[in-house]
């Protein structure tokens, strides 16, 4: 699941290799030729921070076929229904290319049978009921898989140039400005979702900060 931040909006995917697909939706997004024009509107107006990659269910490589994982994005895009546009960024209501994918009774069961030997923990339940779905990666974490992935080290500055300006005010009137979001809320011990809603102008104030305006 790609999440954005800033309005609660979904894309459900899926794939046999989980860091190469994210790195291709990111890149796609950057050069601005993402097969969902929803999701690449939201990332152009929103920012690459309002965003992060969740993950909702995973399988070893070898124990699922396509097929059989396809079956299983089926599941989700039924249930959040993310290609209604109040709710997502999908751009169709089935799992693959609807030209390509049958299920078969077979492959159906077969998916049937795997999904009930998959036991969900109580907490594992409590935070798919909040939403949160086991989020194991932040925008940070995939941008430095990609980095690592084609074996470029990341100097202070070119995280400088990547990172999101900021310009906010805090209660005593104190102004704040920067181009490290992260860094600002780490050291402010604040909630930095909840900074991107402000930045965005999505949410007035966050702990007496709000954002300032020349």
């Amino acid at each position: 699941m790609i999440k954005c931040l800033s309005n609660n909006k979904i894309y459900i995917g899926s794939s046999i290799n989980l860091k190469q697909r994210i790195n291709r939706h990111f890149n796609d997004l950057k050069k601005q030729k993402h097969a969902s024009p929803q999701l690449q509107n939201a990332f152009n107006k929103y920012g690459y921070d309002s965003f992060d990659v969740i993950i909702i269910e995973d399988y070893e490589k070898d124990s699922i076929t396509l097929k059989e994982l396809l079956i299983i994005e089926q599941k989700y895009l039924d249930l959040y229904k993310p290609y209604i546009k109040e709710n997502g960024f999908n751009t169709c209501p089935i799992a693959g290319s609807p030209k390509e994918f049958k299920r078969s009774e077979e492959t159906t069961k077969k998916v049937s049978d795997k999904l009930k030997g998959h036991v969900v923990s109580e907490e594992t339940r409590k935070k798919i009921g909040d939403g949160n779905r086991g989020k194991i990666m932040s925008r940070e974490s995939v941008e430095k898989m990609r980095i690592t992935k084609i074996g470029v080290k990341q100097s202070e500055e070119s995280i400088e140039k990547r990172a999101r300006e900021y310009s906010f005010i805090d209660i005593n009137g104190i102004i704040y400005k920067g181009k490290n979001l992260k860094r600002f809320c780490d050291e402010h011990k604040l909630h930095r979702q909840n900074m991107v809603m402000v930045l965005n102008g999505k949410r007035k104030t966050h702990h007496g900060f709000k954002l300032f305006k020349n």
